[in-house]
């Protein structure tokens, strides 16, 4: 669960443009998006953890990268589902 990771898939990303009722909030949904990956973290970061996972005997099935997801990730499993999607629909659909 690498979450963000700054490469060059957002530039590279093809856009199919959303039906006119959904446009405007697909354009900020997307935009928000592109924004979090391009502020994301390394992609060596990321490479360093499917590294150091492949090696392992017994890897853990899920990882997650970097404080802030390990912190999303547990405050989610503690948090009712339909709060968790709540939150996660509320940054993307602003």
């Amino acid at each position: 669960m690498p979450g963000d990771v700054k490469t060059g898939f957002t530039d590279a990303r093809k856009k199919q443009p959303p039906g006119e009722a959904y446009k405007d909030a697909a354009e900020r949904s997307v935009a928000t998006m592109e924004r979090d990956e391009r502020n994301g973290m390394p992609p060596e970061k990321i490479a360093k953890t499917v590294r150091s996972s492949a090696v392992k005997k017994r890897p853990r099935r899920i990882r997650t990268v970097g404080f802030r997801y390990h912190a999303v990730c547990a405050l989610l499993k503690l948090l009712p589902v339909s709060v968790s999607n709540r939150i996660i629909g509320n940054i993307y659909s602003k």
